[in-house]
């Protein structure tokens, strides 16, 4: 048990302004259940601050391999209403620095795969995070990376 809780300590990613909540030992990893600090969020579109929350929801994200296991975040994120009546958005989702808002994997997993592909090559890369963390990371986004 003492070992899980050093593990549990050691375990940080490279989100800004998120805070751990949680952090869980499975079978196949380790997950974080985290969410934003703030309890606001600026409109992307016109910049207006909003504090109403509209729905929150999961995102499951993979952050970089830590003490050989494989490491999900949990995010729940908050969409807010747009409070700028002349605002053509009238939701919006709050930006997590550190994340690309298309992508589900930290910047600090791109550049473990980015390592991983310029080391092994596409092929062995996609087979070993297959078989050392049961990941299925396609060819094209291997590739798409690296381009």
């Amino acid at each position: 048990m003492k070992r899980d809780k050093n593990i549990k300590g050691k375990i940080d990613f490279n989100l800004k302004n998120v805070k751990k909540t949680e952090v869980q030992l499975l079978t196949s990893g380790i997950r974080i259940v985290a969410q934003k600090g703030e309890r606001s969020a600026a409109c992307p579109y016109c910049g207006q601050v909003s504090d109403k929350v509209y729905e929150h929801r999961k995102q499951l994200i993979l952050d970089k391999p830590s003490n050989d296991k494989k490491v999900e975040i949990e995010l729940n994120k908050r969409r807010f209403v747009c409070v700028n009546s002349e605002c053509p958005a009238k939701t919006f989702t709050e930006n997590i620095e550190g994340l690309s808002s298309t992508r589900r994997y930290t910047r600090a997993f791109e550049n473990y795969l980015k390592d991983l592909v310029s080391r092994k090559g596409y092929l062995e890369a996609q087979r070993f995070l297959h078989y050392k963390y049961g990941l299925n990371v396609s060819l094209t986004t291997l590739f798409y990376l690296n381009c």
